[in-house]
């Protein structure tokens, strides 16, 4: 079948347990077919029987991460160049953390007082290659809740719902600002910009939800449910994914480029300028005669934090409510409370998920998502949204939904609908590097497929005594196609096994199973053995799964580069997120 099913024998289970270390095994007799999805044992005496799986659960305050550490972004603590396999950063030891993200040569976080803290080359200005880099505080006062890492810039979503925009370089936040640009009880260290929200080219007062970046826009979602988006440079809106050409971009005065003015201007698609232009033409978008400009004044430059400064709401969009943004490298997504789904900006992989007859370069104005009904049913709905890279993956729920086909053929013939409600994971885009998760390595996909291994899982539940979908917890995509999925198994009692499955790229060691090879099927993450036991016996691999911790209220401390702090008491799950050259997991605060 096209997706493994759990079904938990609790009763004999129980009684194999009472005699033994207990331990938890899962299988399924779905459709007249017998099938596993995964085996836990828990080992009361430290003993484990030969080739019996493992499981392993990092510290909650804490950051374990892995991947390319040539900027020290997953280990800056260490020389070495990769860091194959999930490793702690001593420096987050007990500290509890809001949000963490990485970039290639840089990373940030936010500790639990709300402050930012970053590390890594891209920001630091040691020069000394070998030298440990300590993380710093940057941001602070602020009461930050989310960032979104874009390059030489750094979006910050504090809790009251304004947008901050910094940069990431150390060196360049040291640049003092513009007075107005600053408000009681912020930071006195680094320059930064709280952006404006204009609408009809009036200023208005929006309170923001949630922020979602791609590699040259940002896009907001706000509390009442629209959807605004400013550019990040110039290349901003290269494939609609800014979903409106007109906006307003700075100029300042050649000497002193913080007293800056937003000039109205059209950022328009690559396509449309080519065709006005020429298909040789080679034209910078802002390529134009000075006398357009305000006498004695330049555009900021892109990389400037104050390049563009005005968030403005798409306009096809602002009739609909939406619950969730999400942003690839060039194109954005949204969803409604309703599960539909939106999405417009760089289509060239298919990774809007519009189908072969919705194909092309751009599509500049938000497109509505079709399913596949011969995959889902007629009645389904999307309840989670990820995009990054060129890809884009939905958590689909459908009700009467028909059975994953038995072949890894799409095309075959498929028993009646008896699926009261099951839960898939779809993707679209490009799979290359396999993170389409269907088992192929496909350039384009238009059409929504099913992502293997973490879709269709079921299990049985004693609280309602049938089988009944896994959920997904999370899922995170990072900028090369390396993809983590976290899903909640139900043990023997009320502990959740949250199991961690891995695909895409992996030429960089994102994955974290130590290997060094792209990986087309979504697998369990495993790990060596604490302490350094072997990996293997005489009736095969020892695997060390790791699992996720769920809700807890445990001690932690908000970050200081000494290391001290008092410590408090925090509700704290784990998270896992991708970015840059690699993952991390770390104990993320639930506000």
């Amino acid at each position: 079948m096209f997706g493994a099913r759990s079904f938990r024998a609790a009763g004999a289970l129980r009684a194999a347990c009472a005699s033994r270390p207990r331990a938890w095994a899962s299988g399924a007799v779905i459709g007249g077919s017998a099938l596993a999805y995964s085996f836990a044992a828990i080992w009361s005496d430290g003993d484990a029987l030969q080739g019996a799986p493992t499981e392993q659960r990092f510290p909650l305050c804490s950051v374990f991460a892995w991947g390319n550490n040539r900027n020290k972004v997953v280990a800056p603590h260490k020389n070495k160049s990769d860091i194959k396999t999930p490793a702690p950063i001593p420096a987050f030891d007990g500290v509890a953390l809001r949000d963490l993200q990485l970039a290639e040569t840089y990373g940030a976080a936010v500790d639990a007082h709300g402050d930012v803290v970053q590390w890594g080359a891209g920001f630091t200005d040691e020069l000394d290659p070998k030298a440990p880099l300590v993380p710093q505080k940057t941001l602070v006062g602020m009461d930050i809740v989310k960032l979104q890492l874009c390059g030489a810039k750094v979006y910050a979503l504090s809790r009251s719902g304004s947008i901050y925009v910094f940069a990431a370089e150390r060196i360049l936040q040291l640049t003092p600002g513009s007075w107005r640009d600053k408000l009681p009880g912020a930071s006195a260290t680094i320059d930064y910009v709280k952006l404006d929200t204009v609408a009809d080219g009036r200023p208005t007062k929006e309170r923001f939800v949630s922020i979602a970046a791609g590699k040259h826009h940002l896009l907001a979602l706000s509390q009442r449910g629209t959807v605004w988006s400013v550019p990040v440079d110039e290349h901003a809106n290269a494939y609609g994914q800014l979903g409106y050409s007109q906006t307003a971009l700075n100029a300042a005065p050649e000497s002193q480029r913080t007293q800056v003015e937003a000039i109205p201007w059209r950022l328009e698609p690559q396509i449309l300028v080519r065709k006005r232009q020429g298909a040789e033409s080679t034209t910078s978008l802002l390529d134009v005669p000075m006398s357009d400009l305000p006498e004695g004044r330049v555009w900021v430059a892109p990389s400037n934090i104050r390049f563009a400064t005005q968030l403005r709401p798409i306009p096809s969009l602002r009739d609909v409510e939406i619950a969730q943004i999400a942003a690839g490298l060039e194109h954005s997504a949204a969803r409604t409370p309703t599960g539909r789904v939106v999405g417009w900006g760089r289509n060239t992989y298919g990774q809007l998920a519009l189908g072969e007859s919705s194909f092309g370069d751009t599509i500049a104005v938000p497109t509505e998502v079709r399913w596949p009904q011969a995959v889902l049913g007629a009645d389904t709905r999307c309840t989670d949204l990820v995009a990054g890279a060129h890809n884009t993956f939905f958590v689909m729920r459908s009700n009467g939904a028909p059975p994953a086909p038995k072949s890894d053929d799409e095309d075959a013939p498929v028993k009646p609908m008896v699926l009261k409600d099951r839960v898939d994971v779809l993707a679209a885009g490009w799979g290359e590097r396999g993170s389409l998760g269907n088992a192929l390595r496909s350039q384009i996909c238009s059409v929504p497929v099913r992502v293997k291994n973490v879709s269709g899982l079921l299990e049985y539940s004693e609280q309602h005594h049938t089988v009944v979908p896994i959920g997904v917890r999370s899922l995170t995509v990072g900028p090369d196609g390396q993809c983590a999925l976290v899903v909640d198994v139900n043990s023997l009692g009320e502990q959740n096994h949250r199991d961690v499955w891995v695909w895409g790229a992996n030429d960089q060691y994102q994955l974290g199973n130590g290997k060094h090879s792209n990986l087309a099927t979504p697998a369990l993450l495993t790990l060596p053995l604490p302490g350094g036991e072997a990996t293997t016996q005489k009736n095969g691999p020892t695997l060390n799964r790791l699992l996720l911790v769920e809700r807890s209220k445990v001690p932690g401390k908000a970050y200081e580069p000494d290391g001290s702090g008092s410590q408090r008491k925090y509700h704290i799950e784990q998270h896992i997120v991708a970015g840059g050259d690699g993952m991390a997991v770390y104990g993320r605060v639930v506000l």
